[in-house]
């Protein structure tokens, strides 16, 4: 019988019927999933400006929080709170303390803090206009520019109101790192912070505020910004109760419940209002990760996972949600192949562990590490943690069996118990019964058959029947009083795992008398065809099968004796190939023609098919002609080295892929 290729849940339970070979199913258990851990408080800003940024210019040395303000250096907000300014609290305008804002930028991570004016309109009617609960009588802009000098002039900020009219605020933008905190030249622009260290060297810079520009009693609704990418704004502040731009909508983030390593997640956010911009953040342990990817990572194994979304809506303080935490959990492996146990239950004689088949969660195969326990009537067995076992007399009478525990990085574990086989029989026990039919002891040849003392020849017409004990009064002779006795027993004496192409040899033991020494190979209990030597090599129709051998001995006097030993698992065999060549008849320049050599391969039993690809330099040969066993060398493949790599599939082996030496640099 073939071993069964079937797909089992770990939490499957599979049982087959044991046999004297011991063909096993298997119990499979793993660790439950961990309980759900607590999300954690996700900050946001609360600035109503936040809708419109679309730049991140503040950073810090965590992962994920560098700013690119200017060529990738930008503010550093460590060295801004030193300096004065806050961004978990409100911050006023130096000189007027009415006149108050927020900053963006609460915590490190990609959300922008900041606005590249391009001629965007900004609604500012909730939080500071006539929607808002006091509306402003002045404003100030946070801001600052890179290259200010190049600017040429004022910029110039347009001002909507609520009655319809319209006014202007010009304003000269400061350079973030000038020589001087407060600069005498100018009267618009005075430093919210300190000057410090910059984010990317150590040059001295900061954000400036404008002075405060009162707007007449008029209610501003909107500030059409100007066009200029060398400046960055921070907020608009104001005298105002920005309460009225407080968003009041309310969201509800999804995560599965259960959440293993590898698996692909796609949370999803929900709210209230259908106006809002919403984004995610991924939170592992409670701290916010940068460039996540929805496959589940090894690292994040045992850590709580939860996702915030942060709804954003024009002219509004932003608002977040968050999903429950999720521990991420191992992930689950499959069995592809359920182990099993083959040999004669027999005190003396080998059993082996074919340790069976297991795929990650995509069921592609993968390897996994194991310790394995033997167990007699489901009791440990001291010391039998190998995958042969040989039974002694201690456990006659008991059926044996294995557990496997079976680990893998980023996987639950995974305990699988093969079913057990019959009890274990006596060293002297014959555990074919009715097999000494064929070989002696009963059979055509033996003590019992047409050949031996009670069949034709024997007991019978010349023997105890017509010539023997019967007619001519000879007496019946008595059957062999003994099984031919073993001295050394049958074993393989081809190290490693059994695999295709590769020839196992068993030897046969010896024996107290001189015998006569038959083979029969099996494929699990399948006599092979013709396998009759102490030799065999596997071929592709036993990849996966356990094999074993019958040694079969007879000596004058004495009951044959059988011998079953296991050689294990058939796995894929090596294809052996030498190094591939590229060869020209002449120099290779751009015009020739250069073809690759291959030497002998050996997959004995198989067909090998090969497959080219060539690479110049370090890329692909692009089509068709990058697969040929031959490659026309271009123009522009000149000075530059060409190899090719060469790959062999057989049935029943492993794939291989072999690289040639790279040629010399390509001539003209």
């Amino acid at each position: 019988m073939n071993r069964p290729f079937t797909r089992i849940s770990r939490r499957a339970l599979a049982m087959a019927s044991a046999t004297a070979i011991g063909m096993a199913g298997l119990l499979a258990t793993a660790a439950p999933q961990a309980m759900a851990a607590e999300a954690p408080t996700i900050k946001t800003t609360q600035s109503w400006l936040d809708y419109y940024f679309d730049a991140k210019s503040i950073g810090g040395d965590s992962a994920g929080d560098a700013p690119d303000f200017d060529s990738g250096k930008g503010f550093h907000r460590t060295n801004l709170v030193a300096g004065g300014l806050k961004f978990d609290a409100q911050n006023s305008v130096p000189g007027d303390s009415s006149v108050k804002y927020y900053m963006g930028s609460v915590a490190a991570g990609s959300a922008a803090d900041s606005i590249v004016p391009a001629g965007q309109s900004i609604d500012s009617s909730h939080a500071i206009g006539s929607l808002a609960a006091s509306p402003a009588s002045k404003i100030s802009i946070v801001w600052t520019a890179r290259n200010a000098g190049d600017i040429g002039g004022p910029v110039t900020f347009k001002l909507t109101y609520s009655d319809g009219t319209t006014g202007e605020l010009s304003r000269t933008a400061p350079d973030w790192c000038r020589a001087a905190d407060n600069d005498a030249s100018d009267t618009e622009n005075v430093p919210v912070a300190t000057r410090d260290s910059r984010y990317g060297d150590n040059a001295k810079c900061t954000i400036f505020a404008t002075s405060p520009v009162s707007l007449g009693g008029k209610k501003l609704d909107k500030i059409t910004l100007p066009n200029e990418s060398r400046i960055r704004i921070f907020a608009i502040a104001s005298d105002a109760d920005t309460s009225a731009a407080t968003l009041a909508a309310t969201g509800t983030v999804s995560l599965p419940a259960n959440i293993h390593v590898g698996q692909t997640v796609f949370p999803s956010a929900d709210w209230s209002d259908s106006a809002v911009r919403s984004e995610l953040f991924w939170y592992l342990d409670g701290a916010l990760q940068s460039n996540a990817s929805n496959t589940i990572a090894l690292s994040w194994q045992g850590k709580a996972l939860s996702i915030a979304s942060v709804a954003h809506k024009a002219g509004f303080i932003p608002t977040a949600a968050t999903s429950s935490a999720v521990t991420i959990a191992g992930a689950e492996l499959t069995v592809l192949s359920a182990p099993q146990i083959a040999g004669i239950a027999r005190s003396g004689d080998t059993l082996v562990l074919d340790p069976g088949a297991y795929a990650s969660v995509d069921e592609s195969p993968t390897t996994v590490a194991r310790s394995i326990q033997w167990l007699a009537d489901g009791t440990a067995i001291p010391g039998a943690t190998a995958t042969k076992y040989v039974p002694t007399d201690d456990t006659v009478g008991k059926a044996i069996s294995a557990r496997l525990t079976l680990t893998k990085a980023g996987y639950e574990t995974l305990t699988v118990t093969t079913e057990a086989t019959s009890p274990v029989i006596s060293a002297d026990a014959n555990p074919f019964p009715g097999s000494d039919d064929d070989n002696g002891g009963g059979g055509d040849n033996g003590s019992g058959g047409d050949n031996g003392s009670g069949g034709d020849n024997g007991g019978g017409d010349n023997g105890g029947g017509d010539n023997g004990g019967g007619d001519n009064g000879t007496p019946t002779p008595q059957p062999l009083p003994t099984q031919l006795p073993v001295t050394k027993r049958a074993a393989i004496s081809t190290p490693g795992q059994p695999s295709v192409g590769k020839a196992l040899a068993v030897s046969a033991g010896t024996f107290a008398h001189a015998a006569t020494v038959s083979y029969r190979w099996l494929r699990g209990s399948t006599v092979i065809a013709g396998a009759n030597g102490a030799q065999y090599t596997p071929a592709t129709a036993d990849l996966g099968s356990v094999l074993s051998v019958q040694v079969i001995a007879s000596a004058t006097g004495y009951q044959p004796v059988t011998q079953l030993v296991s050689a294990g698992s058939v796995g894929p065999g090596t294809i052996k190939v030498g190094r591939p060549t590229i060869t020209s008849k002449k120099k290779i320049r751009v015009g020739s023609k250069i073809r690759v050599k291959v030497a002998a391969i050996a997959t004995p039993g198989a067909t090998a098919k090969k497959s080219y690809r060539w690479y110049v330099g370090s890329k692909k040969v692009a089509g068709k002609a990058g697969k040929k066993s031959t490659l026309t060398v271009k123009k522009k493949f000149a000075g530059k080295k060409i190899r090719v790599i060469v790959t062999i599939k057989a049935k029943g082996y492993t794939t291989t892929s072999i690289t040639s030496a790279k040629t010399r640099k390509v001539a003209k």
